[in-house]
Order: structure tokens, then sequence, then C-alpha cells
């Protein structure tokens, strides 16, 4: 079962609202779903199910929620872009977001910048650039699969 609580600003804990909770609060619409893999960010948050799905939700303003604009998701919704990828780890960064999956193959969504995503993986941008939907970085195999 998955729970949230805490500040609930702009869908942050899943629960469809913007309530702060202050009690651990069942996330209803992940019911019946088996939750392998979790991660939290300074603003959202993501599953990995049990089929590899990825699930996130809350503020997605430089894309960290991966579901191809910066809107703010209230609930978790399953992110469409992976191409397929069965997905077994997954880490959140402030504004980005990095999952690998079951073949070694690395995706990441979110900022891409000195402080983001490309610096979590040890790459360097001069400019920050939001990445709103999952991309695969091919040059990238990972065998370790926790993040």
């Amino acid at each position: 079962q998955l729970l949230a609580w805490g500040e609930g600003l702009r869908g942050r804990l899943g629960l469809g609202t913007d309530e702060t909770k202050h009690v651990p609060t069942p996330v209803k619409s992940m019911e019946g779903k088996r939750i392998v893999a979790m991660a939290a960010g300074g603003l959202h948050s993501c599953v990995v199910t049990d089929d590899g799905s990825v699930y996130s939700w809350g503020i997605g303003v430089h894309g960290q929620t991966g579901h191809g604009n910066g809107s703010c998701v209230s609930i978790p919704k399953k992110i469409e872009g992976l191409s397929g990828a069965k997905i077994v780890s997954i880490a959140a960064g402030a504004i980005h977001t990095i999952a690998a999956a079951v073949d070694g193959s690395v995706w990441g969504w979110g900022q891409v910048s000195a402080n983001g995503l490309e610096a979590a993986l040890g790459l360097r941008r001069e400019s920050a650039v939001n990445r709103y939907a999952p991309m695969r970085f091919p040059g990238l195999k990972v065998a370790v699969l926790q993040l």
C-alpha cells in the first residue's frame, strides 16, 4: 500500500488535492498495483510497478514528472514515453528523474543542466534545457540496477 503525508501543494502527495496531510493517507489510485521501487524528489515522486511501468506525480515545471509537458499532476499517472522499457530502478533529484531498465538502458527526464540530469550522470552542459518526456541515453548501460 502506498501512503502519503506532508504538504500537498500542487498535487505533490498524489492524493488528487492540494491538502496537507498530517497522518499517512492511502494513495487510492495505486491500490491493487504492486510497487517494487520508489523515489521522491524535491517537488515530485515516482514509483515503479512489478510490470516495469513508472507512475509519477507532483510539480512538473521542469519536466521531472515525464509526462510531456510542465504541468502539475495531482494523482499518480503512468509515464507513456518509455518505449516499452521495463524499468527496475529509479532515482529522483530536485528537478530530474533517472531510471534504469532491465536491459541496462538508462533513461532520464527533467532539467538537463549543470545541477540537474546531466550533472547526475557526470555529463556537462552549459545551459539549462527541460526534457519533458523520457529520453534514452544510448551510450550508457548499467549492470547494477539500483540508482
